[in-house]
């Protein structure tokens, strides 16, 4: 007993001089007065000193736990870079220095003053590499303060010069024009949460969907060219929790993200899912006069129960469809189908799924009920740019702005169940040609969304690429 008791003493004590070792090793690099105004009500509640506070917290916890030592730490951010068993600051402080003979090469990494997180992420990843010599350019106007970040790499052997007086872009440094790392990726797909692509120079595209569920395991590589397009579609995002505020955390680790919201100076909105999955070639020339409506096979089949805003509604249309016909245009035929997904459990609804995976037969008729997952802002997918490509007039339920990006005169807007009856019943034979000017304006609308990634992509190289070239 005697022995056990003076194991666990011992223990406590290695453990509690651990402590003091790692809070002497830290001191120099953490703010109190920043932690004491970030983090004010957790450090009350807890009744602990902020430097212990930040000792205590487990990193392997949700993110949204995580605290940032200083600002410019983002510990969520280094963990998305380079994950670590313990505490973030802890582990970059203890790496290891550079380890390289006289003759190596020498990589110039180059920063303006609103680049130094994206060039600290660089220089660390290159470290790493520990093939390198490193030379790293700052304005000699930078402040300590913003210097601090680099003095632990200095230590292990980085060359800090702050010689870029003619404040050089990190975009300009020359290691981005190739691939110097050893990691592999896939080549680029649209549904692959990483991808490698080639042109015009060396970069990742990270993709969030809802059906990426590997996207959080994913890493940012800062030895490429990062860019991020994700939607946060709330009802579906139910395999990151806070999915928003994590990827507003992490976004000074990418070069571009492309987003429904400004998450800040490097965010690109792109407004949803930017898809059709049809080929428009393929389409019937001349449309029937008649309303078409696509719904989706969950795994229960037609479930009115079915949280979000509009699967309650889409039933409600299903089961209003011989309503539809009513009204002056009484000659107009419905065209109602259910998709093939899960359509084998469904034996009964056979007759009206689909022929095939194809959504082709949709857009054979002039108007289509199109319904969005969810209502939210800068948000409309395949279900509306699907119309416009195909020349069909969409009655339209979801994106509450969608009137900033296409014309109204060439849609049909609704709110309730009750409306889109109410407008497929006013529908008459003349009705889609009085839309169509509207609608061909729409397509081109619809067509210049669906390339606006590659647009964004094409000015962010043609803006970096100049003086990588000289």
């Amino acid at each position: 007993m005697c022995f056990s008791f003076y194991t666990h003493g011992s223990d406590f004590e290695k453990a509690e001089d651990e402590t003091k070792k790692d809070a002497i090793a830290l001191s120099s690099y953490f703010d109190s007065d920043f932690y004491q105004a970030q983090y004010a009500d957790q450090l009350k509640a807890s009744g602990k000193e902020p430097l212990d506070h930040f000792l205590s917290i487990d990193f392997h916890k949700g993110w949204y736990t995580h605290t940032d030592p200083n600002s410019w730490f983002n510990t969520t951010l280094y963990q998305r870079a380079f994950p670590c068993e313990g505490n973030p600051l802890k582990d970059f402080l203890n790496r290891p220095p550079l380890s390289i003979s006289d003759s190596a090469e020498v990589i110039d990494v180059y920063a303006k003053e609103d680049e130094l997180t994206r060039a600290w992420l660089a220089v660390e990843a290159l470290i790493r590499l520990n093939r390198f010599k490193i030379n790293l350019h700052i304005s000699p106007d930078t402040s300590l303060k913003m210097c601090m970040r680099f003095i632990p790499q200095v230590k292990r052997g980085v060359n800090l010069l702050p010689d870029n007086s003619s404040k050089k872009s990190f975009y300009h440094s020359m290691f981005l024009n190739q691939v110097i790392d050893q990691n592999v990726y896939p080549e680029f797909a649209w549904n692959h949460a990483v991808s490698a692509c080639n042109h015009p120079r060396p970069h990742l595209l990270h993709r969030a969907y809802v059906y990426n569920k590997s996207w959080h395991k994913e890493l940012i590589n800062p030895l490429r060219i990062n860019f991020f397009h994700s939607v946060d579609e709330p009802f579906f995002n139910i395999y990151f929790e806070r999915f928003t505020e994590y990827v507003m955390r992490i976004s000074m680790g990418f070069d571009r993200v492309f987003f429904p919201t400004i998450l800040g100076e490097n965010t690109r909105v792109i407004p949803g899912y930017m898809q059709t999955w049809i080929d428009s070639s393929s389409l019937a020339e001349k449309k029937e006069y008649s309303i078409s409506f696509l719904l989706s096979m969950g795994e229960n089949g037609i479930d009115y129960n079915l949280e979000g805003t509009s699967y309650k509604i889409r039933a409600s249309i299903w089961n209003a469809e011989k309503d539809l016909g009513n009204g002056k245009g009484k000659d107009k035929t419905t065209r109602f189908y259910v998709s093939r997904r899960n359509i084998a459990k469904f034996p009964e609804y056979e007759g009206r799924a689909l022929p095939t995976d194809s959504k082709k037969p949709v857009f054979d008729s002039q108007f289509n009920i199109a319904m969005e997952n969810c209502r939210q802002k800068n948000y409309f997918t395949e279900k509306l740019l699907g119309c416009f490509v195909s020349l069909t007039v969409p009655i339209y339920l979801g994106c509450p702005n969608v009137r900033d990006y296409f014309d109204e005169r060439g849609m049909f807007i609704a709110e309730t169940a009750e409306e889109i009856i109410s407008i497929a019943q006013s529908i008459q034979p003349d009705t889609y040609g009085k839309m169509l000017p509207y609608l061909q304006e729409n397509k081109k609308r619809a067509e210049a969304l669906l390339g606006l990634e590659a647009k964004h992509k094409a000015e962010f190289f043609e803006r970096m690429l100049p003086l990588a070239k000289g």
